[in-house]
């Protein structure tokens, strides 16, 4: 294993400035280069990583790899781009990604260190050792240096990292951000993981963390809390990943849409969730799918997790997770930590497992109001479980639910740690809740847990349903339901993530995000929905997943109101 010091030493020496007269294009072939050619036509392409990982690239340099191209070893290339003119990496000639094959000889099989504006776009890249170690498919790294700032991550296939499976194993996986150091606090600025699709990596699928997180209870940090921001992670699928999906920590409003995270903790037999932050701040979670998490040790496709404050989740779709929906917790040993005001909103459950509300620990006002859970015959287990973990929950309100459960489902929220309100319970004993409705919900044709949210159309209330213009009126800036219906005017509020009532007042539905494209000035006008973008990244052939995908690329604005 190749350590990561030798990389300290190497950006100081070594190198080939790439020019001093302005910007080029390079290419890179691994059949037909030579590194004694030019390497600026695709004719005179360079050959190595060696000759890449030499180089000193400056703002604006293009570096391309040829289409179908295959090398064993580290891509690290040198140099910073600028603000406005990022050094690119992307692909030439063809469809197929250029592949990037670690060989478990590195830490990362690609990386970049304290190097800004960077996008890396379109590589196949994987990480197998012999035996398992921490190690990334890919892992960009900000340490001692300040802020790093302005790095994309699009369109790659990362999969086989075959990290540990243990606890160690958090920091081991796909594609990571990671800011380390002892002396000089560090961060990112502007971060974009966009599309991609990670598969079969241990433990994690996609991750940011940070030695720089000391407050409240966290002090094993060289420093005091240094959270990056402008953090998006958008439009990936993460698929098999051994433990986690997707995790984000010591972040400041962090945005997180649009992905989606199946069969989480395939190998890893401990505390696992398909999506969730940790010591972040304001911590947005919308337009994601998590489904068939393979634990109950935790288990949930979603969790609030602690040392945070104001997180959100809106819009999301949980299914068939074994453990459940969400996880609301904080571990209560220390009185400096903490989980505050936790939001849970519009949100659609289907057929998810053992506690399919599980509140551990000591967290407080947590709010969940308008949400439709949704379990199928012959199923069982608890939809809401308070239980402690060196103490017990601060007040959470559940709020204008509709709680659907055709399984065999308990409650087990003792004393005041659970407050209940307008909630619609259909199939289960409701517990002392002012204003509950206990009768049918007549959702539309409730039972099937499809993948994707645009499918979700049997989970909208009718016309005939109690729940219609029964709620209690929750604002918090709350401008659209799960299925994109404006509230605008609207003066009634429904039980359930679906505001039928909005669609009256508004006079039309809006469609599901998947189908809308909401895009800031300068966006691509024929950038594809996230459901097409999913359709490409999950294409089967012979039952591999097949690398031949192109993704669209581009930003989008998507005004969303916070609490």
């Amino acid at each position: 294993m190749v350590t990561d010091v030798r990389w300290v030493a190497a950006t100081a020496v070594g190198l080939v400035l790439a020019t001093a007269c302005g910007a080029a294009t390079y290419y890179v072939c691994s059949s037909d280069g030579s590194d004694s050619a030019a390497g600026t036509r695709p004719a005179a392409a360079w050959r190595s990583l060696a000759k890449l990982n030499a180089t000193r690239f400056i703002p604006g340099d293009t570096i391309l790899l040829q289409s179908g191209s295959t090398w064993t070893g580290q891509l690290w290339p040198k140099g910073s781009g600028a603000p406005g003119r990022p050094i690119v990496i992307d692909v030439y000639g063809g469809t197929v990604k250029p592949a990037i094959h670690g060989g478990g000889l590195y830490d990362e099989a690609v990386t970049l260190r304290n190097q800004s504006y960077w996008e890396l776009n379109n590589l196949e890249v994987t990480n197998t050792g012999t035996t398992r170690g921490l190690r990334a498919g890919i892992r960009v790294w900000s340490v001692d240096s300040g802020t790093v700032r302005r790095v994309v991550i699009r369109g790659m296939y990362v999969h086989d990292v075959n990290g540990p499976l243990g606890t160690e194993g958090k920091q081991s996986g796909g594609i990571a951000i990671v800011a380390g150091g002892t002396t000089i606090p560090s961060n990112f600025d502007s971060v974009l993981i966009e599309n991609c699709l990670v598969h079969r990596t241990d433990r994690t699928g996609i991750w940011t963390s940070s030695v720089w997180r000391n407050r409240g209870g966290q002090t094993a940090g060289p420093g005091a809390w240094f959270p990056s921001t402008n953090v998006i992670i958008r439009g990936n699928v993460v698929d098999s990943a051994g433990g986690d999906g997707i995790v984000v920590r010591v972040c400041r409003e962090p945005r997180i849409e649009g992905n989606l995270v199946k069969h989480a903790a395939s190998l890893a037999k401990e505390w696992v969730a398909g999506i969730w932050p940790f010591n972040c701040d304001d911590a947005l979670f919308q337009y994601n799918e998590a489904c068939s998490t393979h634990t109950t040790m935790d288990g949930q496709g979603f969790d609030a997790d602690w040392m945070c404050r104001r997180t959100v989740f809106q819009y999301n779709y949980s299914h068939d997770n074994e453990g459940g929906f969400m996880l609301v917790c904080c571990e209560g040993a220390s009185s400096g930590n903490f989980n505050d005001s936790a939001v849970i909103r519009f949100n659609v459950s289907v057929n998810d497992g053992a506690k399919v509300f599980k509140i551990a620990g000591t967290p407080t006002n947590a709010l969940v109001h308008n949400n439709t859970v949704y379990t199928r015959h012959g199923s069982s287990g608890t939809l809401v479980n308070v239980e402690a973990w060196n103490g017990m929950a601060g007040r959470t309100s559940f709020v204008n639910n509709i709680f659907m459960m055709e399984g065999s489902y308990a409650l087990n929220a003792p004393g005041t740690n659970a407050h209940f309100s307008h909630n619609l319970w259909y199939g289960i004993a409701a517990p002392s809740d002012s204003h509950a409705i206990t009768a049918h919900p007549q959702l539309t044709l409730p039972g099937n847990a499809p993948m994707g949210r645009e499918n979700l159309q049997g989970y909208r209330i009718t016309r005939s349903s109690p729940a219609l213009g029964s709620a209690l009126q929750v604002d918090g800036g709350v401008v659209r339901d799960f299925w994109g219906n404006d509230r605008g005017a609207a003066s009634v509020q429904d039980r359930g993530a679906h505001q039928l009532g909005w669609e009256t007042s508004t006079g039309s539905q809006r469609p599901p995000r998947e189908q809308r494209r909401e895009q800031q000035p300068g966006a691509p006008a024929g950038r594809k929905s996230q459901a097409q973008q999913r359709s490409g990244v999950m294409h089967l052939l012979n039952g591999r997943m097949c690398s031949r995908v192109g993704l669209a690329t581009g930003n989008h604005a998507l005004a969303v109101a916070r609490p």
